[in-house]
């Protein structure tokens, strides 16, 4: 005669529940697709955030000690829509973890579309405007220099991803266009 005994591990499956249980928290929408590009948004958008903020600070020569966030025009722009989304994008995983109602209404509504359609935009914006000056800057830095500008990579790095961040809200763009349609 055979038994069925169950066995408890401690681990993140436990812990996982647990904290289900306790916050009553929406871990089914971490596992959808528009969840994790909620996730991939959030976590793309903090990236750009601390990369432009990082690569923009300038040094005192002597001490070391920061300047402050002194950047040009168009990182300054990145800087305000990367920062913007992120919040935004932050509030919505937020508000969609807490609560089952606002994760299934809230990609049928028009403010997810606009979002998405906007954060595109911007994105693309930001990003392709930072590419390029910093590339153009870059190559009379060189000139005049011999060097590669203070701050190049971490900027360059910070528009790129910031052009996959725009991809990714592209394909957000379209799962909010279907679950719109499918509502009717």
């Amino acid at each position: 005669m055979q038994h069925a005994v169950k066995v408890e591990v401690p681990g993140w499956r436990s812990v996982a529940s647990q904290l289900q249980k306790t916050f009553d928290l929406n871990l089914s929408f971490l596992q959808s697709i528009p969840g994790a590009f909620k996730i991939a948004h959030t976590v793309l958008g903090m990236i750009c955030v601390i990369l432009i903020a990082l690569y923009s600070q300038f040094f005192h020569p002597l001490t070391g000690s920061s300047l402050g966030l002194l950047c040009s025009k168009s990182a300054a722009y990145f800087l305000l829509v990367s920062s913007g989304f992120f919040v935004t994008s932050l509030l919505i995983v937020v508000c969609s973890l807490l609560s089952y109602f606002t994760a299934s209404f809230l990609p049928k509504t028009a403010f997810e579309l606009t979002y998405h359609v906007v954060a595109c935009i911007l994105y693309l914006s930001s990003s392709l405007t930072l590419m390029i000056t910093v590339i153009n800057d870059n190559k009379v830095y060189n000139e005049l220099l011999f060097g590669k500008q203070p701050g190049y990579e971490g900027q360059i790095a910070a528009s790129a991803l910031g052009l996959l961040n725009s991809i990714l809200y592209g394909v957000s763009t379209y799962f909010s266009f279907q679950a719109r349609r499918q509502m009717g």
